[in-house]
C-alpha cells in the first residue's frame, strides 16, 4: 500500500470537448515568432535590453490540495436543472472532485434487484465535466445502522451471508463507477456507534475487511476509507482498530454542538482541524466533511479563509477536503435526510434540518454565496 498522497494540480477550465477524455489541458503551445518578431527579439537581446528564453507557454496552475463538496442528487440529468447545473458549478469553480451518499439497501434492494439510476446520474456528470468522484456507502450512519437489502435485515453485519454480499456490492459499485470512483467511504461517523460495542466493532471491520479484500483480489479499484466523527476526543482506539483493514481515514468535523448550533469560531474549528490531522499520521487523512452555519455570512467565509490558508502549509498526510454542501438543501431533502440519521429523535431531526438550511456554498437556487468564492479563488490561484 503506498502511503505517499498524490496532489493534484486544479484546472477550473471548461470541459474537454471529447468527454471520454479526461485528462486535463497542459496549456497553449507555445507561439512560433514569424521571422520579423524573431529579428527584433535577436536584436534587443544583443543590445541587453531584453532577454527571451523563447517558451511563451502560460504558467502551470498553482498545486492546491484538492478540495470537493458533497452534491445531492436532486433527480436525474433532464430532471431537476440544480442537478445538472451541480457538476458544471463544481467544475467551472475549480473543484477537484463530488461526493455523495448511498445507502446499500437503496441501491440493493434485494439479491438481483437494483437501482443504480442514482449512481449512475453522478457518474455521467462526472465523466461530462472531468471531475472525479468519492462515495460514501451508508453501512453505518452515526448512531443507527443502514439500510440494508430487504433479503438481509435482522441480520448481523458479522454473519457470512452479509460480509459476502457487502464485498460483491463494493465490486459492482466500483465497476458502475467506470473509472471515475477514487475512494469508497464505508460508514459515517462510526464511533458514535461502535465506540462501545465491541462486538459491533468486530463484525464491521471484518465487513469492510471483506469488501476491500474483494476489490484487491479483482484487479484493485478505489481506495476504502472509513468516517470517524471529531467532537470533543478523537476515538484514537477505535481508530487504531479499524485501520489495518482501511487504505484512508476520513473525518467529519464541523464545530457544531448537540443542537447543530455553530459551537467552534471560525478560528477555533481550523485549529481543531489541523489538530486532528496532526493526530492522524498513520495513514493518508481525508477530511470528509466540514462546514459552517451561515447564520453570519461574514463568519463562515471568514472560516473559508483561515480553512485555505491552513491548506497552502498543511501536512501531506492530508490529502483532500471535502465542504458539506453544494447548495442548501429544500426542505424536503433535509426532512428525507433528518428523517434517516434521526428517526427517533424529534428535536435532533428539526435542528439538523435548520443546519441543512443554511450549510451550503450556494443557497437552495444555486447562486454562489461568499464563502463559495473564497474557494473558487483559491482554486484558481488568487
Amino acid at each position: 500500500m503506498d502511503l505517499l498522497p498524490t496532489k493534484h494540480c486544479i484546472s477550473p477550465s471548461p470541459p474537454p470537448s471529447d468527454v471520454s477524455d479526461r485528462s486535463s489541458s497542459a496549456g497553449p503551445e507555445p507561439r512560433r515568432l514569424n521571422n520579423v518578431c524573431s529579428a527584433i527579439l535577436v536584436l534587443v537581446a544583443s543590445l541587453g535590453l531584453w532577454s527571451c528564453g523563447g517558451d511563451s507557454t502560460q504558467p502551470p496552475p498553482p498545486e492546491r490540495l484538492p478540495l470537493g463538496v458533497h452534491v445531492l442528487q436532486r433527480g436525474a440529468p433532464g430532471g431537476d436543472p440544480l442537478f445538472v447545473e451541480a457538476y458544471t458549478d463544481l467544475r467551472r469553480a475549480g473543484f477537484s472532485y463530488g461526493q455523495f451518499e448511498i445507502e446499500w439497501g437503496a441501491v440493493e434492494l434485494a439479491i438481483g434487484n437494483y437501482d443504480w439510476k442514482p449512481v449512475d446520474d453522478h457518474v455521467r456528470q462526472s465523466l461530462t465535466w472531468g471531475v472525479s468522484l468519492s462515495v460514501v456507502v451508508t453501512l453505518i450512519d452515526g448512531e443507527h445502522l443502514g439500510r440494508l437489502p430487504d433479503d438481509l435485515r435482522g441480520q448481523a453485519l458479522g454473519t457470512a451471508n452479509v460480509r459476502v454480499r457487502f464485498a460483491r456490492f463494493l465490486r459492482d459499485l466500483r465497476d458502475r463507477g467506470r473509472g471515475t470512483i477514487d475512494h469508497i467511504w464505508v460508514g459515517r461517523n462510526v464511533n458514535e456507534l461502535l465506540e462501545d460495542d465491541g462486538t459491533l466493532s468486530e463484525d464491521f471491520r471484518n465487513a469492510v475487511a471483506a469488501g476491500q479484500d474483494s476489490l484487491l483480489s479483482t484487479g484493485g479499484g478505489p481506495d476504502v476509507g472509513t468516517i470517524f466523527s471529531a467532537g470533543d476526543e478523537v476515538p484514537t482506539d477505535l481508530v487504531d482498530y479499524l485501520e489495518p483493514e482501511l487504505d484512508r481515514v476520513g473525518w467529519s468535523i464541523l464545530g457544531t454542538d448537540d443542537s447543530f448550533e455553530q459551537e467552534l469560531s471560525s478560528e477555533e474549528l481550523t485549529a481543531r482541524i489541523a489538530e486532528v490531522v496532526a493526530a492522524s499520521t498513520d495513514l493518508p487523512v481525508s477530511i470528509v466533511e466540514t462546514g459552517f452555519r451561515r447564520d453570519s455570512v461574514n463568519e463562515a467565509a471568514d472560516f473559508a479563509k483561515r480553512l485555505t490558508e491552513y491548506l497552502e502549509d498543511a501536512p501531506d498526510h492530508l490529502e483532500e477536503v471535502t465542504w458539506f454542501a453544494l447548495y442548501d438543501f429544500f426542505q424536503s431533502e433535509a426532512e428525507d435526510r433528518a428523517d434517516r440519521i434521526f428517526p427517533d429523535d424529534a428535536k435532533a431531526r428539526s435542528d439538523l434540518i435548520d443546519w441543512l438550511r443554511i450549510c451550503g456554498l450556494g443557497d437552495v437556487s444555486g447562486a454562489p454565496t461568499e464563502v463559495w468564492t473564497v474557494f473558487a479563488d483559491w482554486n484558481a490561484g488568487l
